[in-house]
């Protein structure tokens, strides 16, 4: 069944996927213990399981898109994502990979106003710069010594990671029509993915009870939940507010922590909140110029 929403009421339902992703960092110190690639494999499983179940409740099989493009671009896409950010922490600090990961909202403008032959606002550009800023302030103690040439590996990781996210929101919103529970399956390729390098790399250990429930909450929970919630922001709503607003989910994810206990209050969490909400305020409002008109499944 087709759902259609207002734009304003897609970015809404889109800003709660990104919130919900705030909650990864909170959830992760508690599977640290994993090997990275079983824990990956176990939970984008449990993700296409909960999507599987999904499609097939809501009837939504005949709505998937008929395009190879859709479904190369998704399926090259999420996997690279995800090892490439992963594989960025190897070589150089989470905060330091972080920075670079989120210069993927200016990316996906940039790619928008080529993609969709639009012009995108300066204000739209101003307020990703200054969400950027934000975030560069959140993690300054971090970054200082990032342009090292010992971090080169590190940025060129995180770097491809931030490009394959912004050609993956490019490849959803001009396949806009297509079911949001498509990207369950994207990430259920990932899984046999993470599965095969987990084989090759890694050996198995069991999960504690603890780890499990984990496992299940960011499976369903977090993959598939919010991210569906994020699609309908990314195909049906404001692209330009969508992308902007990505720069809360680090932020939000340092104030989860600080409400947990788990880091402290610094003025530099207060300064970078001052920005990234300085950069949304800025947003332009209308329905963002990128909106396409066309076919989601061209010939």
């Amino acid at each position: 069944m087709k759902q259609n929403f207002s734009t304003s009421t897609a970015t809404l339902i889109g800003s709660c996927g990104l919130l919900l992703w705030s909650t990864t960092a909170f959830m992760a110190i508690h599977v640290t213990e994993m090997p990275t690639f079983e824990f990956l494999f176990m939970m984008l499983f449990v993700t296409l399981i909960c999507t599987l179940f999904r499609l097939t409740w809501n009837r939504k099989w005949a709505a998937l898109s008929k395009s190879p493009k859709c479904w190369i671009i998704g399926s090259v896409c999420i996997p690279i994502n995800a090892l490439g950010y992963y594989c960025a922490f190897k070589f150089i600090s989470p905060a330091q990979a972080d920075l670079i990961y989120y210069l993927y909202p200016i990316g996906g403008l940039l790619l928008a106003g080529i993609v969709f032959k639009n012009r995108i606002p300066k204000a739209a550009f101003a307020g990703a710069f200054l969400g950027f800023l934000g975030v560069f302030i959140l993690f300054y103690d971090d970054v200082l010594s990032i342009l090292s040439p010992d971090n080169l590996k590190g940025i060129s990781f995180a770097g491809l990671a931030a490009l394959s996210w912004s050609i993956y929101m490019i490849n959803s919103r001009l396949f806009s029509d297509t079911p949001h529970e498509m990207v369950g399956l994207f990430f259920g390729i990932g899984a046999i993915f993470y599965l095969i390098i987990h084989l090759m790399t890694e050996s198995f250990v069991l999960p504690t009870l603890e780890e499990l429930f984990y496992i299940l909450l960011w499976g369903i929970v977090i993959q598939s939940y919010s991210y569906s919630l994020w699609e309908i922001g990314i195909k049906k709503g404001n692209f330009i507010m969508m992308n902007i607003m990505s720069y809360m989910i680090p932020l939000c994810s340092i104030l989860i922590l600080i409400a947990s206990g788990n880091y402290p209050l610094t003025l530099q969490v207060l300064l970078a909140t001052l920005f990234v909400i300085a950069g949304m305020a800025i947003c332009p409002r209308e329905a963002a110029p990128s909106t396409p008109d066309c076919d989601p499944n061209p010939r």
